[in-house]
């Protein structure tokens, strides 16, 4: 099969990623919590006491964004902030009970909307599709943009150049 054009592909992962927030987002509201601060707690279940730039790192996001949802956390007594024994400038994350309470709701939220939409493919291949799609996201992450745009006109396939990544 030809590989998908660059608008179909930006179509699917712009729904995509429309989609994964409705979900996840509406599946927060009840708990009066919002998309972000659940991606903020689900990797605080993978690593309890993780520090606010680690949580940057892993979520491919801003430290601020991380340090506002992080006291948005932390009023609604989710989390509590910590400073690193080590380094007072770091701050950690530690889960409070609230959040403790809710962790396999969350959890199962995700995990039922990664089925959901890797239903219908064969096992072998939604593992190929998730690892395929990770290796995407860490391509995005590290893209130089401006140059890939100073590159457009110069190659007319993918295939033609390697990939335009910055320095990791």
């Amino acid at each position: 099969m030809d590989r998908m054009d660059g608008l179909d592909m930006c179509r699917c992962l712009a729904l995509l990623s429309r989609r994964t927030r409705a979900f996840i987002s509406e599946a927060c509201e009840p708990l009066g919590i919002t998309y972000l601060e659940c991606m903020v707690l689900a990797s605080l279940f993978r690593g309890d006491g993780a520090s606010q730039e680690e949580l940057a790192a892993a979520l491919t996001i801003d430290k601020a964004l991380v340090t506002r949802t992080a006291r948005a956390l932390e009023q609604k007594n989710w989390i509590r902030r910590e400073g690193d024994p080590s380094d007072r400038r770091v701050k950690r994350l530690y889960l409070e009970e609230p959040a403790r309470e809710h962790e396999k709701y969350l959890l199962e939220a995700i995990r039922a909307w990664g089925c959901c939409i890797l239903g219908g493919i064969e096992p072998s291949e939604a593992e190929t599709s998730a690892r395929n799609l990770g290796l995407m996201a860490e391509q995005a992450a590290r893209a130089d943009i401006a140059g890939l745009l100073a590159g457009i006109g110069e190659a007319s396939r993918c295939e033609s150049k390697p990939s335009p990544i910055g320095g990791a």
